[in-house]
């Protein structure tokens, strides 16, 4: 499954944190109670062995963000269209 895929019905992403359970407590991305994600949490949930992938969102998102360690902050102001827009053309 492709992050976008993950991400595609607005209610599986979350801002403030790399995952929530349903009912909005943190959790890992590949946690078991994990059912929202934000863009760097779905990218470990889909890619979780793939270092390569992980790099290159944050090398797409550091165009967008400034630099790659503003990624979250970025997850957390831009909007879930932006964030799908984001993966999709990253092909994520």
């Amino acid at each position: 499954m492709k992050a976008y895929e993950l991400l595609a019905d607005e209610h599986s992403w979350c801002q403030g944190h790399a995952a929530t359970t349903g009912f909005g407590t943190p959790t890992t991305a590949l946690g078991q109670s994990a059912r929202r994600w934000c863009i760097m949490g779905a990218v470990v949930k889909c890619y979780p062995e793939d270092a390569a992938t992980r790099v290159a969102v944050l090398q797409l998102a550091a165009g967008l963000t400034g630099g790659p360690a503003a990624i979250a902050e970025w997850n957390d102001r831009a909007t879930h269209a932006e964030v799908l827009a984001l993966l999709r053309k990253a092909n994520l």
